[in-house]
């Protein structure tokens, strides 16, 4: 990162420095001490990344701050009774601990989890785990991120070459660097609710309501408007916002640079003067879960109200070894359609946001494709087995 021009930050693992510095060892302290720790970890790390940020915004440097851990990692343990008291007693609430601190998640799977051969806690005096114990807390402690817009899951399935080579590129994605982009997914699936979800197994699952409004376009004469376009994303849960600001724009050789910064309520006031009138706002409820180490999101778009839903993931695997949860139907995948993106959606549907979707000939059309396409590769599948 320092050779693209940021200047990086990196703040301290703190769980390590209070367990070598009192001699605390997890397995022979009480229920009261492991929520007192936990309290006070979460505490110093939010005063050490705040003076981090302050000191990172006083150069005028682009500036990339990496937190060795984060705020929602102190929830894997501890229990759920013991974790709401924390909540709870420091008035604090989700949106905040997991949403609007970080820009960011990278999640780096432990080798416990696909490299096994190298796991070992003889880097780091501070971890006793078993490579069993090792693989609970790591799912663990995945689970208690879900529901971040912008949670990444960096497995074993490289080298470890391959592995940081990923993390700077899912790094540089984050930050707008030149670097290859992941590939957002997007299929037409068959909503379903959180009970179901749970059923087929999945431990958590946490649903957002998502509004997007996209403002006025960068020129008049802007030639691409669907890779060329921003948007102020306002999430919710619970009565708790986040509010954030995201630009798309295309260069050379079709390439697109996407940004995303967080940004105040009142900012998010002032920008929402700017929005297109040409669009409807667009309102989505979306479940986020995990199901085979990938994070789903189910999307159902309320406004529009045209009884569309969609499956996204974030992946550079094709389509046909991505393991689709069982319980949701995917009936095609429109990713290279930008008829299905909600920036087309919002203007397609602007005087009539209560038409259903497939009443509409051109989305009909790519449509019907996507199915055909989706059923041929069924059928390959099915004859390779």
């Amino acid at each position: 990162m320092r050779s693209l021009g940021f200047k990086v930050f990196n703040v301290p693992e703190v769980a390590s420095i209070f367990i070598n510095g009192g001699g605390i060892k997890f397995s022979s302290i009480t229920e009261d001490e492991v929520y007192v720790f936990q309290l006070n970890l979460i505490k110093t790390m939010m005063v050490l990344e705040d003076a981090f940020y302050n000191i990172a915004s006083s150069t005028g440097q682009p500036s990339v701050i990496i937190s060795d851990r984060g705020t929602m990692d102190p929830a894997a343990y501890m229990s759920r009774d013991q974790w709401q008291v924390v909540l709870d007693e420091s008035k604090w609430n989700l949106v905040d601990l997991r949403d609007r601190r970080y820009d960011a998640v990278l999640h780096l799977v432990t080798a416990a989890l696909g490299a096994e051969k190298f796991y070992t806690t003889e880097n780091n005096t501070a971890r006793t785990e078993t490579l069993t114990q090792a693989q609970e807390l790591d799912q663990k402690i995945l689970n208690a991120w879900i529901g971040h817009p912008e949670l990444k899951i960096i497995d074993n399935s490289t080298d470890f070459q391959g592995k940081m080579t990923r993390i700077t590129n899912t790094i540089c994605q984050v930050v707008g660097a030149p670097r290859p982009a992941g590939t957002r997914r997007k299929f037409i699936a068959t909503d379903v609710d959180i009970n179901t979800i749970k059923a087929a197994g999945v431990d958590r699952v946490e649903q957002f309501q998502v509004e997007q409004t996209y403002l006025t376009p960068y020129s008049p004469s802007e030639s691409s408007p669907e890779t060329n376009f921003q948007y102020l994303r306002r999430r919710g849960q619970k009565d708790s916002f986040s509010y954030t600001h995201h630009s798309q724009k295309s260069y050379d050789n079709n390439r697109s640079i996407f940004l995303s910064r967080a940004i105040s309520g009142r900012d998010y006031l002032t920008l929402l003067k700017q929005a297109d009138p040409a669009r409807v706002t667009v309102t989505k409820d979306v479940k986020y879960f995990i199901w085979n180490n990938t994070y789903f999101e189910l999307e159902n778009y309320k406004v529009p109200n045209i009884g569309l839903s969609s499956l996204v993931v974030e992946t550079d695997q094709p389509a046909e070894v991505i393991e689709f949860p069982p319980f949701i139907k995917v009936k095609g995948e429109v990713t290279s359609e930008p008829a299905f993106f909600s920036y087309s959606l919002a203007k397609t549907f602007k005087n009539n946001p209560s038409a259903n979707w497939k009443y509409n000939e051109q989305l009909l059309q790519k449509y019907l494709v996507a199915k055909m396409s989706w059923m041929r590769r069924a059928k390959v599948q099915e004859n390779t087995k």
